[in-house]
């Protein structure tokens, strides 16, 4: 492994890598947000006269001194700058204060008054879902239907089984909860601005940037500055237009960071979800139908939440083989916080409430829950049971549950007296990509230096899931042992979009194997070598057949300079718009299966023991990062089915101590042993192999630790997280002495 590769692995781990929100001030000045304190109210009015009074405070900005678009947005541009008019969630920035120290700065942000009337909040999403979509952007304000997606496929009437359960399931707001908080700096630069930031998605920010700065996106330059983690929660703009405008306001560099309880407020979370779901088989566990109807809390801004449904609903019937099924998936515009596409997004939710139903239609069969999982999982030629797109070679749905439920568990010490212990298995299905009709493309640029290091340039993020490591790895794979340079992520480089739905493996890979099989071309054409013959570089040699000859006297017969490729992924289509069905919705799926044991104590009490999680993402480029992202996933997914929530007032605040104080992750001593499995494959849609991986840890694990759990009590586990708001239910349950997981049949 380079040594650069193995640099940035240690600074992460030692904690001296420097992130966004350690980029040195220098002589910047320091802004503050001011944000809402309440939910839901009409704005009249900013008042910022005695923050301006004060000496040291260089600026504040209202939305009047917006110059572009007041109104931003990755996917839509509803959301605000900064607020006017209208209160739309509690958190949003109505000012931005810049002095010449963050205390300052901090100190002035109190004084500045806002005055509203406020307006009853729009907490409830089944009430706003229920409701007709607004006219296309005339109307943004809380209270009605957000996004709508529907997947009907067969005759549900005639294909429906004599055995039926239903159940409805429900998902907490997880946070993305990653390590750095937001921060960004910008300062003039020429006749424009550049600007250094944690993002998923450079272009898309500088995008956004321009478009309230109201300058063309050349003039924005954006650096990527170090990304302490995201999972979807980056994907949305945080402070990145107000430090810039700050900046072209001022003719002088403004930076902004946040401390956890504002980021808390600034970024996005997990779409709560509610699942009515309803499925039918045959008495001996061949499935026939299923039937879901769910509700997501989207908040006030549209954000991911169309992406959202559509991935609820054509994942809530797993990779299983269904008849017939029939989902509605609906987004609510509340006034509660931000929803976005936060790891998993959608799949976990759905994940949750199929597995759930599976585990009661097992019981009421009188059937092995991994075996009725196992008799009805999909294969290579098999449909998809929603969209009906034919699967290819690489589904190996039967393999990852066989290894699951196979897999030795270690020796545990046995559970104390009264602690009741239980093992159960889910099965999780995501596609990778974005797939439903977008054109997805990779670009790299690649260098080959005289004696034999490389230099790759690509604009795709790496938000520490180990996409330097992809790099590496594919040079190696194509060129030989070389030492890898991958620099940082900036907007003068081709687009290769976000970094999320497990895209950038697969996209980046293709980019840079394009680049490199580039420079074995012309190094093979300057050699001699013949088509067909073995070309390495072994240090600063070009070595083809039995033949070596020093790179530098290769490269000076004939100049490479920068090699650039693009990478364009499968073409895929849309579904259709009545039913959502096609036969290229997608361009590959991943598949995996978690076995979780768990212990509850005699107080309710829950304690993970042990993970299995076996996973397919094609061929495994780097194990080592692979590894821990499924480690990553797993820990957050155990967080998620526990404890892991951000729970929210009826008047829409968040209802918590602020910061990490009132939001828990699981820490050390709370994480079990994983042991991960790989199900390797060769995705024939990609030259190497690939398919992806980000997303797929946290789907099946946070159903495998609940269905554990319910197994362990005998009691169904209908929400998520366990606690605090769900957990007196199911303790209720369990010391009332409920014994059937099974409740009356509600179809």
């Amino acid at each position: 492994m380079a040594d650069a590769v193995l640099a940035d692995r240690r600074a992460k781990a030692t904690g001296t890598y420097p992130f966004s929100n350690d980029r040195p001030a220098g002589g910047a000045l320091h802004g503050t947000v001011v944000r809402s304190t309440v939910a839901h109210a009409r704005l009249r009015g900013v008042d910022a006269s005695a923050a301006r009074a004060l000496d040291g405070v260089a600026l504040v900005l209202t939305a009047a001194d917006v110059p572009g678009e007041v109104r931003v947005g990755t996917i839509a541009p509803d959301q605000r700058v900064l607020a006017e008019g209208r209160i739309r969630h509690a958190g949003e920035p109505v000012a931005f204060v810049v002095a010449d120290t963050r205390e300052l700065s901090r100190h002035a942000a109190t004084l500045v008054r806002v005055d509203i009337e406020p307006i009853d909040p729009e907490s409830d999403p089944a009430a706003a879902a229920a409701r007709d979509l607004p006219p296309s952007g005339a109307d943004d304000d809380p209270g009605a239907l957000l996004a709508l997606h529907v997947v009907r496929r067969g005759d549900l009437a005639a294909a429906r089984g004599p055995v039926a359960v239903a159940g409805e399931w429900t998902t907490g707001r997880q946070d993305p909860a990653f390590l750095a908080p937001e921060a960004a700096t910008a300062e003039p630069w020429d006749d424009g601005l550049r600007l250094w930031v944690a993002t998923q998605d450079v272009h898309a920010d500088r995008d956004g940037v321009a478009r309230a700065l109201g300058l063309p996106p050349e003039r924005v330059d954006v650096m990527d500055a170090g990304v302490g983690g995201a999972f979807g929660g980056r994907e949305e703009m945080a402070v990145q237009p107000l430090v810039a405008l700050a900046a072209l306001r001022l003719g002088r560099a403004v930076t902004c960071r946040l401390d956890s309880a504002e980021s808390l407020l600034a970024h996005p979370t997990r779409h709560p979800s509610r699942a009515h779901v309803e499925a039918t088989a045959d008495a001996d566990g061949r499935l026939r139908t299923l039937r879901a109807r769910v509700t997501l809390d989207g908040g006030p801004y549209l954000t991911t939440s169309k992406s959202v449904a559509r991935i609820v609903a054509y994942t809530i019937a797993g990779p299983y083989r269904f008849d017939a099924v029939d989902v509605e998936v609906r987004v609510g515009r509340t006034t509660n916080p931000t929803s976005g596409a936060l790891r998993g997004f959608g799949a976990t939710q759905a994940c949750f409430a199929l597995e759930s139903t599976l585990d009661r239609l097992a019981a009421r069969l009188g059937l092995d829950p991994t075996e009725l999982r196992l008799a009805n999982a999909l294969g290579p030629g098999d449909r998809l049971p929603t969209s009906g797109q034919p699967l290819g070679p690489a589904t190996p749905v039967a393999e990852v549950i066989r290894r699951a439920r196979d897999h030795a568990v270690p020796a545990l010490p046995p559970p104390p007296p009264g602690t009741r212990r239980a093992t159960a298995l889910a099965v999780g299905l995501k596609h990778c990509l974005r797939g439903d009709g977008r054109l997805e493309q990779g670009w790299a640029a690649l260098e080959l230096a005289p004696g034999g290091g490389v230099t790759v340039e690509t604009a795709a993020v790496d938000v520490g899931q180990g996409l330097r490591a992809v790099v590496e790895r594919t040079v190696h794979g194509a060129l030989g042992d070389v030492p890898v340079r991958v620099a940082p992520a900036r907007t003068d480089l081709g687009r290769s979009g976000s970094t999320s739905a497990s895209r950038q493996t697969w996209l980046v890979s293709g980019a840079v194997l394009a680049c490199c099989e580039a420079v074995l071309a012309h190094l093979r054409s300057v050699v001699g070598a013949p088509d067909g013959t073995a070309l390495r570089l072994v240090g600063g040699t070009v070595v083809a057949g039995g033949a070596a000859r020093p790179l530098a006297e290769v490269l000076a017969a004939a100049p490479l300079g920068r090699v650039v490729r693009t990478y364009d992924a499968p073409a895929t289509r849309a579904g259709d718009p009545g039913d959502g069905t096609g036969d290229a919705v997608h361009v590959a799926f991943m598949y995996s299966a978690h076995r979780a044991t768990v212990d509850v104590g005699p107080d309710g009490a829950v304690s993970v023991r042990h993970v299995v999680a076996v996973h397919d993402c094609g061929t495994v480029v780097d194990e080592l990062s692979a590894r821990r992202q499924v480690e990553g996933g797993v820990i957050q997914g155990i967080g998620f089915a526990l404890y892991e929530h951000l729970a929210v007032a009826p008047d829409g605040r968040v209802a918590a101590a602020p910061g990490w104080a009132g939001y828990p992750v699981p820490v050390l001593g709370e994480v079990p042993p994983i042991d991960v499995e790989f199900v390797t494959t060769h995705e024939p849609g990609h030259p190497l192999g690939v398919k992806g991986l980000g997303e797929a840890p946290l789907i099946a694990s946070p159903a495998a630790v609940a269905l554990a759990v319910a197994r362990a009590t005998s009691t169904p586990i209908l929400s998520i997280p366990l606690a605090p708001a769900a957990r007196p239910r199911w303790l209720d349950a369990v010391d009332a002495g409920a014994t059937d997981p099974t409740p009356p049949q509600e179809s």
